[in-house]
């Protein structure tokens, strides 16, 4: 099993399409990374390429607001 394709993901089609100033916020911290596949980008894959905390940031900002009441406390 490839650790790089476990775990969350994220769709990043869907949020360029229906979260555009979150996309905007975020899409040059991924510019220049090789994706297959859009509409399945895995979290662990980005970890070893993008900052851990902009990810993190990335995490929080696309989860729905009950689940991002958790992190904040």
């Amino acid at each position: 099993m490839n650790y790089l394709k476990t775990g969350v993901s994220f769709n990043f089609k869907y949020i360029k399409e229906q979260h555009p100033c979150l996309w905007d916020l975020y899409k040059e911290h991924f510019e220049g990374i090789d994706i297959e596949n859009e509409e399945k980008v895995y979290f662990n894959y980005l970890a070893d390429k993008v900052e851990g905390r902009v990810l993190f940031n990335f995490l929080n900002d696309c989860l729905p607001e009950e689940l991002r009441k958790n992190l904040e406390k």
